[in-house]
C-alpha cells in the first residue's frame, strides 16, 4: 500500500509541473507602456509576440519578452532576438 501511495504522490508532483509548464506570459513595452497578456496556448502566445514587434516590417523601438513557466524562452531588444538558455548545462 505504501508503494501505491508514493507512486500516486510522484504523478501527482509531476502533473503540477507539467500544469506549470502551460503558462506563458508576453511582456511588451511600446511607446513608455508596459503590456503583460497571460496565455496557456503557446501559439496564442507567439502570435501576440508577433502582433507587438510587426509580421513583416519589425518595429525596432518595442521590447518584447516570451516566457514559460518563468523562464525566458526569447525576447526581443532593438530589433534583435535574444533566446534564454536551451540546456540546464548553459
Amino acid at each position: 500500500m505504501a508503494t501505491c501511495n508514493e507512486i500516486i504522490k510522484e504523478h501527482l508532483e509531476e502533473e503540477e509541473v507539467m500544469e506549470s509548464l502551460r503558462d506563458f506570459e508576453v511582456i511588451i513595452v511600446k511607446n513608455g507602456k508596459k503590456v503583460v497578456m497571460r496565455s496557456k496556448d503557446p501559439g496564442s502566445a507567439l502570435a501576440e509576440l508577433d502582433k507587438a514587434i510587426g509580421y513583416l516590417e519589425k518595429d525596432v523601438s518595442v521590447v518584447a519578452v516570451l516566457r514559460q513557466a518563468g523562464r525566458l524562452i526569447k525576447a526581443y531588444v532593438k530589433g534583435q532576438w535574444v533566446y534564454g538558455r536551451v540546456s540546464i548545462y548553459d
